[in-house]
């Protein structure tokens, strides 16, 4: 396993390193408009395509979590060691099938640069539940794959 230490709501937490990626993502950004004595700041939205971390954080007192991360965030990201088990996948597509009724959908993610564990990859709708905030069956899949992760302690306090 790998730990890996980021900013998170203006504090340094440990996590364990699950995979590395690209995926186009949004990003807000904001720019100050001035106009005679007043000043706007005006927010605004740009489609990027950053390298991200998926990181498994193991907290003392409340619910496990896996969130991504920007590479900006991440604390010495050239010092990180990639574990020997992990594939390489140039890109893959993420899918998701949902229905109701007689209605369906699908939703789907271009996943880019995958480095990470092969049950990421295998499972595919791992990536695009974890976007979406469905968490719930990816960390199944997780805890199966990888059931030391339920003891694992990084002195993370809330």
């Amino acid at each position: 396993m790998v730990s890996v230490q980021f900013h998170h709501n203006k504090r340094i937490i440990c996590g364990i390193l699950l995979a590395k990626y690209q995926r186009p993502h949004d990003e807000v950004y904001s720019v100050k408009k001035r106009f005679l004595w007043k000043t706007k700041t005006v927010h605004k939205h740009k489609t990027v395509n950053t390298p991200l971390y998926l990181v498994f954080i193991p907290w003392k007192h409340q619910e496990k979590e896996l969130i991504e991360i920007e590479e900006k965030f991440i604390i010495n990201p050239e010092s990180i060691q990639m574990d020997q088990t992990w594939i390489t996948v140039e890109k893959f597509t993420s899918k998701r099938t949902e229905s109701f009724d007689t209605h369906s959908w699908n939703e789907s993610l271009e996943v880019n640069n995958f480095i990470g564990y092969q049950f990421i990859y295998k499972n595919n709708r791992f990536m695009i539940r974890v976007c979406l905030h469905e968490w719930w069956e990816p960390l199944t899949i997780l805890y199966q794959n990888i059931p030391q992760l339920l003891n694992v302690d990084l002195d993370n306090e809330e």
